[in-house]
């Protein structure tokens, strides 16, 4: 990784992997086979690790989706995920928290279907600039959920909703529906309740809570988290 100032530029590591997008949509990347609870559980593990080192420096990403995180083989030919693309991170110290945003979010970038309902209050009320950074880590953690659903379901959250009607749903207190043949197991019955603790409307947990209870959480190499 190296940073060029002239034009202002960073470059960082290329991951021939693709990204956890490719992997949830194509089969080619991991067969069903490998889709397993223990996958599953350490990807989400993965996530959860790289958003509690931003939080705990006061750095919030803004843009978590399965598109920024990216996957690599590590040392021991294990699968894990790296969480990426910070070009809408906020950094901020507690000397601003409580003040309108330093870097205002650009509303063009809005990841619609990971947004929640108050980032999309204030982009319809053009007012994302006055959203406080500490309230971006609550806005973290519903776009962790979301990805999240993404891993479990290993397809779109809302599957063919515009996003008119997405942002309609969202603002209406509704959520992507977890699918009736989804694995009762206990892992997916666990992993399910973080993820509706994640995206709820208003007390929403902090990503260092979330991790205490993957930790507790004891995944499987089953490979039906969605019953056929």
């Amino acid at each position: 990784m190296g940073y060029y100032d002239d034009p202002p530029i960073i470059v960082m590591k290329y991951y021939e992997l693709g990204t956890l997008e490719d992997w949830i949509l194509n089969n080619d990347k991991c067969p069903a086979s490998q889709w397993t609870e223990t996958f599953i559980h350490r990807i989400a593990t993965n996530i959860a690790n790289a958003l509690n080192e931003l939080h705990k420096k006061r750095m919030y990403h803004r843009d978590i989706k399965p598109q920024n995180v990216f996957m690599e083989i590590d040392g021991t030919g294990e699968i894990n995920a790296v969480l990426g693309d910070f070009g809408s991170t906020l950094v901020s110290d507690d000397r601003l928290l409580g003040v309108a945003a330093l870097k205002p979010l650009n509303p063009d970038a809005l990841s619609i279907p990971f947004a929640a309902p108050e980032l999309l209050i204030a982009w319809r009320d053009k007012a994302i600039g006055r959203i406080t950074p500490k309230a971006f880590e609550k806005i973290d953690i519903y776009a962790f959920a979301l990805t999240l659903f993404e891993l479990l379901i290993r397809g779109y959250a809302w599957g063919p909703v515009s996003t008119k009607k997405i942002i309609a749903l969202v603002l209406d207190g509704k959520r992507p529906d977890f699918p009736y043949t989804l694995s009762t197991h206990n892992f997916v019955v666990g992993f399910r309740n973080i993820i509706s603790s994640c995206w709820a409307e208003e007390i929403r947990p902090t990503i260092s809570e979330v991790l205490v209870r993957l930790q507790q959480l004891v995944p499987s190499n089953c490979t039906y988290i969605v019953q056929k």
